[in-house]
């Protein structure tokens, strides 16, 4: 402020000769304080526009600024970048303008839209590389773990015993225990089983699913006319249903009172047995299988696209080769039932957490894939693959399905972790997948199809393919008892475990034949190798089967001839047509 108290324009001060204007505008300065409050004031009022011609216009003479620091607040207010004397700083001229910084964020055009959680996308990944860090696996894979046998007879039941010898000494105990407890109550006395015996049963239950007779009434099967002989010659009709009637797996009266509780035992055996024999390859599938129980229960859970009601299952399978590793059961309404994205995501934790570390990668569908899981895995040492549904929060607007979207075109968004994208297989058709195992925007074929959905479609079949499998020769009949279901869906998966195993361990056993017919001799050389030692023991009653049990074919044996009675033997009927055989 000059003498007459009118308003000096800072950016007009300059540097004079004089000395004593210099001083006189330091003393004034000193006196009041006034003079600071009024330039404050003076700061607000200065138009945008002439300040910024005042700064940037290039003065024709040297000139120095007078440093202040209500100028220096001003410069930075305004956006301004304050011009300086020093000789190391380049010089202002038309092809090197000054750096300004506009307002705000430069790297927005770097990014989708946020989403709705707040996840923000970038349009361009963060790292490329070609075969990045997280696709080494770590340990070895596909590797079958099961101790050198020498003299293996009926090999095929010793693969199936694997699984079944711990757990069938539970069953027989806990079914010889009910079955006491009933017939001590009406005054009877039970014949005890054994495990030969419960043996022997399961080798039936077993060819039941080979040679379809889930839906024939018992009474066929054992009649003289329509029946078949290997059920005959095992056991009777009546001890086969008081067995399937006494069928237990844990002590009801002492049960922890959990929904899983009647078969919990023996679930967690065969989760123990799953993974030891077998190391999988480097992708995993996680899915869920619905055991079909129609019946009416408190143990049902009603599946809409896969079955009417039944028990649901989530297992991790092999994704190469189907193989089941673990599952989790939910029967019934439970608190840890998997109803919502946190508690699948934890179900799918609990099923990983023995690979952790291995850098293996999770396929799943959109009943489990989440920007949280992938995270979490990540964190673990593991990658996920897995469809999207559109509703979740974590998508950016422009990845939503939209009329004005080409077909065969794709979207991608990148994340430190993870990356999303959006594919039109056909016209108003989306396909939206999350993968933390790629990096980069990659397309093949003719339809611009994205590594991540072929990687998809090559990994998915894991879960799928153990309940088509298990559906094509399953031992399941109609039972009021969903515990019984439940044990009946165990030797299912442990016959196709050990189906697997034994495709592995030996490559080259029956290349000539279809895969399905493989499965199915497999299964039915697994059966007569667990009823064998019960037939045995009944000689001579059971005599005549015995031939057509072994590896080569025999004649078969009369019962006086194995007595050895060396009296003429009538001639007999034949027990279909009542024609004389002799």
């Amino acid at each position: 402020m000059d003498q007459f108290g009118e308003f000096i324009d800072p950016s007009q001060i300059k540097e004079e000769p004089d000395i004593e204007d210099d001083m006189e505008i330091d003393t004034t300065m000193q006196k009041s304080e006034e003079f600071w409050i009024e330039e404050e004031i003076l700061e607000e009022e200065i138009p945008d526009e002439s300040s910024d011609e005042d700064c940037l216009e290039e003065p024709e003479e040297s000139v120095q600024y007078l440093h202040y620091d209500w100028l220096d607040e001003y410069y930075m207010e305004n956006q301004r970048i304050l011009p300086s004397s020093s000789e190391d700083e380049d010089e202002e001229t038309p092809n090197n303008p000054p750096e300004r910084c506009t307002s705000g964020n430069v790297d927005d055009e770097d990014f989708y839209k946020t989403a709705k959680d707040g996840t923000r996308w970038k349009k361009t990944p963060y790292v490329m590389q070609a075969t990045p860090a997280r696709r080494v696996i770590h340990g070895p894979v596909n590797e079958v773990l099961i101790p050198e046998e020498e003299d293996l007879k009926h090999y095929q039941a010793h693969f199936l015993g694997l699984y079944l010898n711990p757990i069938i000494p539970i069953v027989t105990f806990y079914t010889n225990m009910e079955a006491e407890r009933v017939f001590s109550s009406i005054g009877k006395v039970w014949k005890p089983i054994d495990d030969v015996e419960m043996s022997a049963f399961i080798g039936l239950l077993i060819l039941n699913g080979i040679l379809n007779l889930n839906s024939r009434p018992v009474k066929t099967i054992w009649s003289k006319l329509y029946g078949v002989n290997i059920f005959q010659s095992t056991m009777r009709r009546d001890r086969f249903l008081k067995i399937l009637r006494f069928l237990r797996f844990d002590d009801k009266t002492t049960n922890c009172g959990s929904n899983l509780a009647p078969v919990q035992e023996i679930w967690d055996v065969l989760n123990h047995l799953l993974p030891t024999y077998l190391i999988p390859g480097p992708n995993l599938s996680v899915d869920e299988q619905i055991v079909d129980y129609s019946e009416i229960t408190g143990s049902q859970k009603d599946i809409k696209y896969k079955a009417n009601c039944g028990i649901d299952i989530i297992w991790l399978t092999d994704a190469s080769t189907g193989y089941p590793l673990k599952g989790i059961a939910h029967v019934g309404k439970s608190k840890n039932s998997p109803s919502n994205t946190a508690a699948k995501a934890n179900t799918v934790m609990n099923l990983t957490e023995g690979y952790f570390g291995t850098n293996r990668n999770i396929n799943c569908n959109s009943d489990f894939t989440s920007l949280e899981l992938a995270n979490d895995l990540k964190a673990n040492g593991l990658t996920i693959t897995g469809t999207v549904g559109l509703s979740r929060k974590f998508i950016p607007p422009e990845f939503l399905p939209n009329k004005t979207r080409e077909v065969f075109s794709s979207i991608f968004g990148f994340s430190e972790n993870s990356t999303l994208v959006s594919y039109s297989p056909k016209k108003r058709k989306f396909v939206m997948l999350l993968s933390s195992m790629h990096q980069t925007p990659q397309i093949s074929g003719e339809k611009n199809t994205p590594v991540i959905l072929s990687h998809y479609n090559a990994t998915k079949p894991g879960t799928n393919a153990v309940d088509l499998m298990i559906r094509n020769y399953t031992c399941q009949r109609r039972n009021v008892r969903w515990p019984v279901r439940f044990f009946l869906n165990m030797l299912d998966v442990a016959g196709l475990a050990a189906y697997i195993v034994y495709t592995r361990k030996y490559q080259l056993q029956y290349q000539s034949t279809a895969k399905c017919d493989q499965r199915r001799r497999f299964l039915q050389l697994t059966a007569e190798g667990l009823i064998r030692p019960h037939i045995e023991r009944q000689k001579p009653r059971a005599a005549e089967m015995l031939p057509y049990l072994c590896d080569e074919p025999q004649q078969p044996l009369l019962v006086a001839a194995a007595s050895g009675s060396s009296k003429s033997v009538a001639r007999a009927y034949c027990h279909v047509c009542r024609a004389r055989t002799r």
